[in-house]
């Protein structure tokens, strides 16, 4: 909820900045024949700062009153989708005041910033106002191929040497806005540019009038657009890893054998007794809330390989044996002590393998970091049921190694046995989970009594239920979902806000240039296919920008976060967009074109 208010106030700065700058830039001649009726600069500047304050008063006061019986409904919305009982409305004299002591704070910073654009003027500028001639935005060769150097340094970064590093993830960031701007504000007008020579291409039909018309308001429609596509950008791979780890929870609940795994680390020479102990509580208190059950028990140990260091789960061979079948997994083939078979869960492999570190391959030695035992890999494979027993890397090694080697010197670094318990309930189903049900009341019940233990400051012992992980994952992306959509709405609106108030500042501008050109020739049709051409640009270019930067994001993100990184949440995320901008380009257009036809001859 932190986030979410810092991102609704930085928007909103943008947002009423921009639109209050719109409203100042379209009131030039109006300062201007006040400054010649004897104003002075002083008086302009109190005029201008006392408008935006009674403007920002009555836009807090109105927010206020209209967003206090909404909040029941959103309080309503929240429960509902967290499955909490209803909440009942309150009067929230702290956020009254926050709202009210944060947006007075913004309007005054504006309004005071917005007094530059009054200080800077003189009467000759507001009584020209946009009259004059444009002059071609300039295009620097330069600045186009460092344009092209940020996109191929994210691409290249993203998917062939990303480290998780913050040094690393602060410079791909800077590469992704500064090429975008850069997109907009000089590769672009560098293509139009081409078009404009290629006559082939641009003397037919309108092309002509709407590329040049493109070519001189590109540079002004740069900042625009520019925050338009990132706006779209974080909303996308936002939305994307939401949806990625809803998709990612219920997988994993389902595809789940275990519904509860007891973990004891205290080990089994010095506490064998409340291991067993342990484990016959378990068992009776699944025995007394009359749960049928399957369980199997194994031990391991915890090592460390390569660098970056990846945590390494080591077996000997005959506790490997014994539950391989359980597993379906393949037998251990070890001829000799040294030698050793790897198992790996597949996306931790792929979230290894980004940091452009490899794991051995068949025939060559591998040597663990802290015990520093070298095994001769024999063979290697995937098995995707490691990843619901909290295991990435499995390495079984010949029971010889095992006692005398790997556990011998693992010692002096505090790292003893670990036995862990998996339990397969078959009565505890997806389509029988709900809050208050067997699954929650017992699974909670031993997810506290598991960490709960007398004397112990960090506990040795962990019973996780995969049901209650399931249910508060739900609950918390349930929340953040919901928020999320609010803030997309919210995204969606401000950027159909920020060109819609473009095309208007601009309104009078382009009058002028259809009613010249309607007295040479130009058609009621011709204007319109002209003027839609230039408006899908700026209200769907950004979109399709945006989406193709989300594509190439999201893949190692979703890799490095161990989930399947599947492009479809994109296209839902932008597809919403794209809904959404229809809607808004559907009426700025209606009424822009009919401003428009208004001044044709």
């Amino acid at each position: 909820m932190l986030i979410a208010e810092y991102i609704i106030f930085i928007f909103a700065f943008l947002f009423i900045l921009y639109s209050i700058s719109v409203f100042l830039k379209s009131r030039r001649k109006e300062f201007g024949l006040l400054s010649m009726l004897g104003a002075s600069r002083k008086q302009l500047n109190s005029l201008v700062f006392l408008e935006n304050m009674l403007i920002g008063s009555v836009a807090i006061m109105s927010g206020i009153i209209l967003g206090l019986p909404s909040s029941k409904f959103f309080l309503l919305i929240s429960a509902r989708i967290a499955g909490l009982p209803d909440l009942p409305f309150y009067w929230p004299l702290q956020a009254i005041g926050l709202t009210a002591f944060s947006f007075a704070a913004l309007f005054l910073v504006i309004s005071l910033f917005t007094l530059l654009f009054v200080s800077k003027k003189n009467v000759l500028d507001w009584l020209k106002g946009d009259v004059g001639p444009k002059k071609e935005p300039r295009v620097s060769i330069l600045l186009v191929l460092l344009c092209v150097v940020l996109i191929a340094t994210l691409i290249i970064g993203l998917n062939h040497a990303f480290r998780m590093k913050l040094s690393i993830v602060i410079l791909l960031i800077a590469a992704l806005i500064g090429g975008t701007y850069l997109f907009y504000s000089q590769l672009s007008i560098f293509v139009l540019r081409l078009l404009k020579h290629n006559r082939t291409f641009t003397w037919r039909k309108t092309r002509l009038l709407w590329i040049s018309e493109m070519a001189y308001k590109s540079k002004n429609n740069s900042l625009v657009l520019f925050l338009t596509t990132i706006m779209l950008v974080a909303a996308a791979i936002c939305s994307a890893f939401l949806i990625a780890s809803f998709r990612d929870a219920r997988s994993s609940y389902i595809d789940n054998p275990y519904s509860l795994i007891m973990i004891e680390s205290s080990g089994l020479t010095n506490k064998q007794r409340r291991v067993e102990q342990d484990i016959s509580e378990i068992n009776d208190r699944l025995a007394h809330a009359g749960v049928t059950y399957y369980s199997e028990r194994f031990t391991k140990l915890y090592d460390w390989y390569g660098n970056p260091q990846v945590p390494i789960t080591v077996m000997s061979k005959s506790v490997y044996d014994s539950s391989a079948p359980q597993w379906n997994a393949p037998p251990a083939e070890l001829n000799g002590k040294d030698e050793t078979m790897l198992l790996y869960d597949k996306r931790a492999f792929k979230a290894y393998s980004t940091t452009n570190q490899t794991l051995p391959s068949v025939g060559q030695s591998m040597t663990l970091n802290n015990s520093n035992i070298t095994f001769q890999l024999t063979s290697a494979s995937e098995l995707e049921r490691l990843r619901y027993m909290n295991i990435s890397f499995l390495l079984v090694v010949s029971d010889q190694s095992y006692a005398h080697g790997v556990k011998r010197k693992l010692a002096p670094f505090g790292s003893t046995e670990i036995v862990q318990v998996n339990y397969n309930i078959p009565d505890w189903t997806f389509s029988k989970l709900e809050r208050g049900g067997q699954e929650d009341r017992v699974g909670r019940q031993l997810v506290k009594w598991g960490s709960n233990i007398p004397g112990e400051v960090s506990p040795t012992r962990i019973v996780r239920s995969t049901g209650i992980t399931y249910l508060d994952s739900m609950q918390e992306l349930s929340m953040i979902g919901f928020i999320g959509i609010f803030i997309t709405f919210m995204f969606s609106f401000a950027s159909a806000s920020f060109l819609y108030f473009k095309l208007f500042a601009e309104l009078a501008r382009d009058s002028r240039v259809y009613n010249s050109l309607s007295k040479i020739g130009l058609s009621v049709g011709e204007m319109k296919n002209s003027a839609t051409i230039q408006m899908a640009l700026l209200f769907f270019l950004p979109i399709a920008v945006a989406t193709i930067q989300a594509l190439i994001v999201l893949r190692p993100v979703l890799t490095l976060a161990q989930m399947e990184a599947a492009p479809w949440p994109i296209f839902i995320t932008t597809g919403t967009f794209l809904v959404l901008q229809l809607l808004y380009f559907g009426i700025a257009r209606h009424r822009y074109l009919k401003q428009l036809k208004n001044v044709m001859v």
